[in-house]
């Protein structure tokens, strides 16, 4: 057996008999079937998991075409056995014109069984070559009907509501995009279509190919940087919009995100991926961010603990409050937030406050802290029950608070802080 792999990727599986010596060999038949070693997508990334199947599929088949060999191997061995010679007795002292009929008996069975065998042995052999023929054949036509099937592309134009309650249509498929925003930024790479943006922010620090891209603004946008990169779509941030407006009346599509909550996260991963062309990338990633949360939910609900938390925005002490999207979180990795009971979604505490409240937990934004000391260390949280035992910790609050696809990251790194001996 041999498979050959050709510049087409043609694959040719044919099967090879040993035939008893003396017999005359047939040239061995091929069956020859087209096989996809990976399908594209609309952005020309080949998918391995489809190269994968084909491997798998190729791998069962051939084994199969083995044991078809190994049967007939034990078919030819039982004729052997079933015509086997029968032994002939012959007296001593018979005579000559007996003894030439013995050989000429002999000589006539070995004729007829040497033909039987010939007839057996080349029906079962055609037999198991057009088997492994069909199988291989078979084979083929699975791969090409589940594998190369090309991805349905997206249809344009389309129109979509933005986080402003704006509809706002695009004409055709996105090709030059701009980000005014580090979580849109994340979004668009996490979709598959980071080749495609042209313009992002100076905050814009993830994934790494991310800050090669050429920068529009920090955390305003700058007009003329957004025009000069001549793109086809914006994607904006709320706070952009009035820098932002001449570009929408340049006859740019700009659409605004600006979620208020994981769903809201997961609306806009959807608003996105429909006006880049990418409507099942954006599925396929809400879907593995619902499940890897509701795992870490889960989780920490197991532990039957809620202890509270003191979740500070900087040095200043302001918090997220009800309605919040890090109240959202906190609750989700299994705290209770001190300031869920607050005025507003975002507000400030007074150290007082703080020390009325006295939560079990303190987490503080490693973009503003360097250690749990430039806390602890200030005489006024001392009696805080937190800076007792010891639970105020320095988190991540760029994974934490960045409402895109690395938020089941930022969720379990909340819940490893408030239940670490359920996070190891």
């Amino acid at each position: 057996m041999r498979v050959r792999h050709g510049p087409a990727a043609v694959t040719a599986v044919s099967a090879e008999v040993r035939l008893p010596a003396g017999r005359e060999e047939q040239p061995p038949s091929e069956e020859r079937g087209t096989l996809s070693h990976g399908k594209w997508d609309a952005f020309g990334s080949a998918s391995p998991r489809s190269s994968r199947r084909v491997h798998i599929l190729l791998s069962a088949n051939l084994l199969d075409i083995h044991a078809g060999y190994k049967q007939l191997n034990r078919k030819e061995s039982h004729v052997d056995r079933k015509f086997k010679l029968p032994k002939v007795p012959l007296r001593k002292n018979a005579p000559s014109r007996a003894k030439a009929l013995v050989v000429l008996t002999l000589a006539a069975l070995l004729l007829a069984t040497g033909a039987l065998l010939s007839a057996c042995g080349s029906q079962e052999e055609t037999t198991t070559t057009a088997k492994v023929q069909e199988e291989a054949s078979t084979t083929t036509t699975v791969v090409e009907t589940e594998d190369t099937q090309p991805e349905e592309e997206a249809v344009f134009p389309v129109t979509v509501t933005d986080d402003n309650g704006t509809e706002v249509t695009i004409e055709q498929l996105p090709t030059r995009i701009v980000s005014t925003s580090p979580a849109n930024t994340e979004i668009l790479f996490a979709l598959g279509v980071g080749d495609r943006v042209v313009g992002v922010t100076s905050l814009c620090d993830y994934p790494a190919e991310a800050v090669e891209i050429e920068k529009i603004g920090d955390f305003q946008a700058n007009t003329e940087k957004v025009i000069a990169r001549d793109p086809d779509l914006v994607v904006g941030y709320a706070g952009n919009e009035e820098a932002l407006s001449p570009v929408s009346e340049a006859g740019i599509p700009v659409i605004i995100m600006n979620p208020s909550s994981l769903e809201g996260v997961y609306t806009d991963i959807e608003t996105i991926g429909t006006t880049v062309g990418a409507p099942a990338a954006a599925t396929e990633l809400i879907t593995s961010m619902r499940v890897e949360i509701e795992g870490t939910a889960n989780t920490a609900a197991e532990t039957g603990e809620s202890p509270t938390v003191f979740y500070t925005l900087d040095s200043t002490l302001w918090t997220a409050g009800p309605g919040s999207f890090v109240d959202e979180l906190l609750a989700l990795a299994g705290g209770n937030n001190i300031a869920s009971d607050g005025p507003s979604p975002y507000f400030q505490y007074t150290p007082e406050e703080v020390v009325e409240k006295n939560p079990e937990i303190v987490l503080l934004p490693q973009s503003t802290f360097q250690s749990a000391d430039e806390f602890t260390g200030d005489s006024r949280f001392a009696e805080l029950q937190a800076v007792k035992d010891g639970n105020v910790h320095v988190v991540d609050d760029t994974t934490v608070t960045r409402p895109g696809p690395r938020l089941p990251q930022g969720i379990k790194i909340l819940a490893r802080a408030l239940h670490p001996d359920a996070f190891k």
